[in-house]
């Protein structure tokens, strides 16, 4: 069976795959061609359903998402769903 994660987070497919092993064939959304979504908003799970939706109608599959970030008390509670984008919409990682 065939599933579409919803993520080209290279570290994220990894991890999908070192949890799902050899059961399911799990490609990312670049391999079916499929560009992300928008991410409008304003929690974790509302943006995962966003992309897990979004992979879907796009591929037809089964479609896993997550979408996950930094949640840091001293900086009240930032940056939240914004962790990929703190530095900036270009910030690589170590940026961030």
């Amino acid at each position: 069976m065939e599933f579409v994660f919803a993520s080209s987070n290279a570290g994220k497919i990894r991890e999908i795959e070192d949890l799902i092993g050899n059961r399911f064939q799990i490609k990312s959304q670049e391999n079916w061609g499929i560009s992300p979504p928008e991410e409008t908003a304003s929690t974790f799970l509302e943006n995962a359903l966003i992309k897990a939706k979004h992979g879907a109608a796009k591929s037809g599959k089964y479609t896993i998402a997550d979408d996950s970030g930094l949640v840091v008390p001293g900086l009240n509670f930032e940056p939240g769903i914004y962790s990929a984008r703190y530095a900036g919409n270009h910030a690589s990682d170590k940026d961030n």
